[in-house]
């Protein structure tokens, strides 16, 4: 849930409206900095903005990270991990947008940063891993690894998820 305090209004009315801990009030800031009363009815019609989003972001961050430390190439019994070569990349490109997703669980105001470095990183996640599948793929002996999948998919999912906590924004 949202933090007690001073929080962005999910309405779009005002600047900010006071979260107590268990739902919105009627107590408002405007744009220029001036505390308001809002209608107690007002306050109570507003959802609690949902965690789904930065949730998913966390979760498919989490997995392209583990992918990304996983056998990338295999031939026969030997394999070669992510974290070998481009591995490396998405890795650190996992913990940055897993990261800025954990917080933005908690902080609906870091959400939209949290959703554009999220997608941003899914992008170039899924883009990494997609170069690689098909570099490995092009060869007879060498085959793509589990982790290259565990990793796309990772960004992929990682897209979805910031698609979806910019959907959930007010």
């Amino acid at each position: 849930m949202v933090d007690a305090g001073w929080n962005a209004d999910p309405s779009g009315r005002f600047a900010q409206r006071y979260w107590d801990g268990a739902r919105w009030t009627e107590h408002v800031v405007d744009g220029g900095g001036s505390r308001l009363v809002d209608g107690p009815a007002a306050a109570a019609a507003i959802a609690p903005v949902s965690k789904a989003g930065p949730i998913v972001m966390v979760v498919s961050a989490v997995a392209a990270a583990l992918g990304s430390t996983m056998p990338w190439a295999t031939a026969g019994l030997f394999s070669k991990a992510g974290t070998d070569g481009d591995g490396m990349l998405t890795l650190l490109a996992a913990i940055v947008a897993g990261g800025v997703a954990g917080i933005a669980v908690g902080a609906v105001g870091a959400r939209v940063v949290a959703a554009v470095l999220g997608m941003l990183a899914g992008i170039g996640i899924a883009a990494v891993a997609a170069y690689d599948f098909l570099d490995v793929s092009n060869t007879e002996i060498i085959e793509p690894g589990s982790g290259l999948i565990v990793t796309g998919l990772g960004g992929v999912a990682l897209v979805v998820g910031a698609i979806v906590t910019l959907a959930q924004r007010r």
